[in-house]
């Protein structure tokens, strides 16, 4: 009852965008204003209690846990194979609409401060400028900087949430790079199973 009466407000917030934009940033801010974690963290049985030092401290441990960067070629055009070439071609109306109709509007926000639900609610307006850009993005084989920052959250794999180690990262990407690595997969993910 709980979670379909906040549905329910979600929705109308949802809606009112455009009459009640106060309404709708008074939602935004209250989210992101969320102070629900623990004031102290332990590492390596250590108590962590500076803001910046549980900040490096879940960073020295997501760092641990996974293993080094991969290193691709700046250019695949010297690559030699005998498999199929791919090919993404340009990207088209139709392809940004369909990414955009396929998005998750309640997922968190990125590091670029714009729900999903905005690009969603805005797709008639976006279409155009955001195939302009992702076939500029192809043309110049070059990531916007911006899209190339993410912001980690972490996540309690158990029920001690003071400890680091319990925890496992989420990344939340800017909602336009999400949209075009979900365009590119739809374009690439036949050709490779085909």
């Amino acid at each position: 009852m709980v979670r379909q009466a906040y549905h329910v407000h979600i929705t109308g917030v949802e809606n009112k965008i455009h009459e009640d934009p106060k309404s709708f940033w008074k939602f935004v801010n209250s989210k992101r204003s969320d102070n629900s974690h623990p004031s102290l963290f332990m590492y390596n049985n250590k108590e962590v209690t500076d803001p910046q030092d549980v900040v490096n401290a879940f960073g020295n441990h997501f760092k641990s846990v996974f293993g080094d960067a991969v290193s691709y070629p700046s250019s695949f055009s010297d690559v030699d194979s005998p498999h199929q070439k791919i090919s993404l071609g340009g990207i088209t109306a139709v392809d940004v609409e369909k990414a955009l109709k396929h998005m998750k509007p309640k997922r968190a926000i990125g590091p670029d401060g714009i729900p999903q639900y905005i690009y969603k609610a805005c797709s008639e307006f976006l279409i155009d400028p955001l195939m302009y850009v992702f076939n500029l993005v192809i043309k110049t084989s070059t990531i916007p900087n911006d899209w190339t920052v993410s912001s980690i959250t972490p996540i309690p794999k158990e029920a001690n949430t003071k400890d680091i180690t319990n925890h496992r990262p989420i990344t939340n990407m800017p909602v336009a790079n999400k949209i075009f690595e979900k365009i590119v997969f739809l374009k690439i993910y036949p050709q490779i199973h085909s």
